[in-house]
């Protein structure tokens, strides 16, 4: 009798055992572990909806012409990529997005605006300014993204941190791109603090947006910096422009020679913007020249979508004006970029 109670008993207690774990075995499948969670999907509209909410950041938008191939939206001197994976354009630079793995192929919302919907907690997007700049935007879903988005730039030789929070982008000695200082805010419209930091050729953006209202919308800002400056010329140089000795065709192959460090976009838009302005540049030529006392010619060059813009005036800089620096044999000197 003793022994069936006891093996009565031991039943129970490997009936109690399996039932217990019968429900952790049911629970388990009902309730998913926290780490299991899935990261939210970033549509086109949603990505979209947080660019707008930043004041400003879309009314300045720029038109753009027909896409090269392989790209969602195009200009002489940007490009934005249909795949994430090509990386974007700036003059002869490539520029690598942040999650191009978990990005789907590009999104034209609008005019000048790419989007890079994503499953991931944080999505890329591009927008082309008035100015001649690009905007490379991340849109950051929640606190479990990451704090750090890398733009690796191949063409570049170093870059350069500047004392105002900008960054030069180099060709050995020659500035061929500056990023704008790094700024990111949140849903509220609030700053939220952010730095660059460089790791050889990649610009690091660090954005420390735990505990903000998201989403938060970050942005480096690039500028194809070696058309943005001035071609200063010398007193040689401005004579003959003025007595149109070199002519269109003469001035067209100037300006190339002067956008020769910059490679064969910068030369090809630097020539036809030439040739274009040619009369309004010996014109200014001609000014300088019969001034007295006599000027130099200079020409301010602005990047626009449709190429660079060209505003020819007149400079008394001794040093460049009688040729004391420059490169010489007619093809001026620039500074400023």
């Amino acid at each position: 009798m003793g022994r069936r109670i006891g093996a009565s008993r031991s039943r129970q207690r490997v009936s109690r055992a399996l039932g217990a774990v019968a429900i952790v075995a049911l629970t388990g499948a009902l309730v998913p572990p926290a780490h299991a969670e899935q990261a939210p999907d970033l549509t086109s509209a949603e990505i979209t909806s947080a660019l707008a909410g930043v004041d400003g950041l879309l009314a300045d938008t720029s038109p753009t012409r027909s896409p090269e191939p392989g790209e969602a939206l195009s200009t002489p001197m940007l490009g934005v990529p249909s795949d994430a994976s090509e990386g974007l354009r700036v003059g002869t630079l490539e520029i690598g997005i942040p999650g191009e793995e978990s990005a789907d192929p590009a999104v034209r919302v609008r005019s000048g605006v790419v989007t890079y919907p994503s499953d991931s907690s944080y999505a890329s997007a591009a927008r082309v300014t008035r100015d001649g700049s690009l905007r490379a935007l991340v849109v950051i879903e929640g606190d479990g993204a990451p704090t750090e988005f890398r733009y690796p730039i191949d063409g570049a030789t170093h870059l350069v941190r500047n004392p105002d929070g900008t960054v030069s982008v180099m060709e050995h000695d020659l500035t061929i791109s500056v990023v704008a200082a790094p700024w990111a805010v949140d849903a509220h419209g609030s700053p939220v603090r952010t730095d660059f930091r460089i790791e050889g050729t990649t610009l690091v953006q660090v954005v420390f947006h735990e505990g903000a209202a998201y989403p938060v919308v970050a942005d480096p800002k690039f500028t194809w910096g070696w058309l943005t400056g001035t071609v200063y010329f010398n007193r040689a140089e401005t004579a003959t422009i003025a007595a149109a000795g070199w002519g269109a065709t003469g001035l067209t192959t100037v300006c190339a020679l002067v956008a020769a460090p910059a490679g064969p976009i910068a030369i090809a838009a630097m020539a036809a913007s030439c040739f274009f302005f040619s009369a309004s540049i010996v014109y200014a030529a001609g000014v300088a020249n019969n001034s007295r006392p006599q000027k130099c010619l200079k020409i301010k060059v602005t990047p626009t979508p449709y190429g660079p813009w060209f505003d020819p005036g007149a400079h008394t800089d001794a040093a460049m004006c009688y040729g004391l620096r420059g490169f010489g044999s007619g093809i001026g000197s620039i500074v400023g970029r």
